[in-house]
């Protein structure tokens, strides 16, 4: 799936919750599915003939509400990339590993006892 690594670069974090890892992919009818698998969040991902990321458009927000204003709007990826960088910063950290939101000062992760990247 030679498209995933063109997606990732910008769904490398959920734009809706933030969550690392949380996106996932399928296919569609002229377009790539894309879910997290975190807040419900869904979005059709356009890919050209020269394998370019065109444009993603969400169609599902999140299980919260977040991203309604911006259902079925095409946004380049950029957009999309920017977005999820945003919410990292507004919603704190989290486990690189396995998504838990991590305590103040944490160098292990509760969870699944990663290590925190600094």
């Amino acid at each position: 799936m030679v498209y995933r690594g063109k997606i990732s670069k910008y769904f490398h974090h959920c734009p809706l919750c933030g969550i690392e890892g949380s996106v996932t992919y399928g296919t569609g009818v002229g377009y790539i599915d894309l879910s997290c698998s975190n807040c419900g969040a869904k979005w059709n991902a356009f890919i050209d003939v020269l394998l370019t990321f065109q444009w993603a458009k969400l169609t599902k927000p999140s299980s919260d509400g977040k991203g309604s204003e911006l259902i079925g709007k095409e946004y380049h990826p950029e957009f999309w990339e920017e977005m999820a960088s945003e919410r990292l910063k507004e919603s704190g950290p989290y486990c690189s590993s396995c998504g838990t939101r991590l305590p103040p000062k944490a160098a292990f992760c509760p969870s699944c006892g990663q290590k925190v990247k600094k």
